[in-house]
């Protein structure tokens, strides 16, 4: 059995305000999803241009207009007949999906920042899991800590700057590593860096920083923005996935190749070359500054994590990663 589909729905704002207050407990389409679905997102249009919440789909109904007008009256339509007749006009059935459950986003969504390219659709538009999950996110209570993304391959050191600068600025610090295992301790494998199913390992790690990210406490969150996948290629992690992290800013850090390679084998072996090292290093480093350059946020590079590199961050950090002026 296929899982079920979440669907965004664009409304105008007097219609979406009859779904808030209850009045309105039918939606009428004149096409709808071929697949099962279990969630609407509501999208509120002009004036408003605003996500602002989600339902829970009952039972979906497809009949001639006669027949869903009688649903209307029965089950709370929220409009008029000549209005169902005029929408419906000239189709012979139409559908009526029942809502149930339906829950105000805390603060209305800005579709542009959890959609890209978004337009707002005629009918529905499917989301992915990742857009479903930051939106259903949206409905939880509190307020939500800054991310603060730090990246470098392994081995160059983000865990020692991470964990000086949490300690004196009084961060939280989580690595992705750690944060993917918790939410599924199968996910990536002990004895090797390589990950092989990168888009569900990057969800979870959505998943697991959304659980933790409650309160006002800024997150350093430490971890990559390429990897190496099951074939043994550099791959980058999809724009999406910092979409969905809604990061404030982001600290690169990048060392020699050479001194990397050492670092790994010290400390716990390595199967990477150094010509591995410097591919996926380089990789890490064009897409840092792509998703930076996607998200409008700023970008501050260290090289290594030493004490100097431990103080620059310390400088910057709350100046420019906070006020999120442009990328440095």
């Amino acid at each position: 059995m296929s899982a079920c589909s979440t669907v965004l729905i664009s409304l105008r704002p007097r219609h979406a305000e009859k779904i808030l207050s209850g009045e309105k407990r039918l939606e009428f389409r004149r096409v709808w999803a071929t697949k099962p679905v279990s969630n609407i997102v509501i999208y509120v249009t002009a004036p408003v241009q605003r996500i602002v919440a989600v339902a829970d789909v009952g039972r979906v109904h497809e009949g001639a207009p006669g027949r869903l007008w009688a649903l209307a009256k029965e089950a709370g339509g929220g409009l008029l007949r000549r209005e169902l007749y005029a929408y419906f006009k000239g189709r012979k059935t139409g559908y009526a999906i029942e809502l149930a459950n339906v829950r105000r986003c805390i603060s209305p969504l800005n579709p542009w920042e959890v959609i890209r390219n978004f337009r707002p659709p005629q009918s529905f538009q499917y989301l992915t899991p990742m857009q479903r999950d930051i939106i259903l996110q949206s409905l939880g209570s509190g307020t939500r800590g800054q991310v603060i993304f730090v990246a470098g391959i392994h081995g160059v050191g983000k865990t020692s700057l991470c964990a000086a600068i949490a300690g004196q600025e009084g961060m939280q610090h989580h690595s992705a590593g750690r944060i993917i295992r918790d939410e599924d301790a199968a996910a990536l494998s002990g004895e090797t860096k390589a990950v092989s199913n990168i888009n569900h390992t990057q969800r979870l790690l959505v998943n697991g920083v959304n659980r933790i990210r409650q309160g006002e406490r800024a997150l350093l969150l430490d971890g990559h923005c390429a990897l190496v996948n099951g074939s043994g290629q550099v791959e980058a992690i999809g724009q999406e996935v910092f979409d969905a992290l809604d990061l404030a800013g982001i600290i690169l850090v990048y060392d020699s190749p050479k001194r990397i390679y050492e670092r790994l084998v010290a400390r716990d072996s390595t199967s990477f070359t150094v010509a591995t090292l410097t591919k996926l290093q380089s990789v890490e480093i064009a897409a840092a500054d792509a998703i930076a350059q996607g998200l409008g946020i700023p970008i501050i590079r260290v090289r290594a994590a030493d004490r100097a590199s431990i103080e620059k961050v310390r400088a910057r950090i709350w100046r420019e990663l906070e006020l999120k002026s442009s990328p440095v």
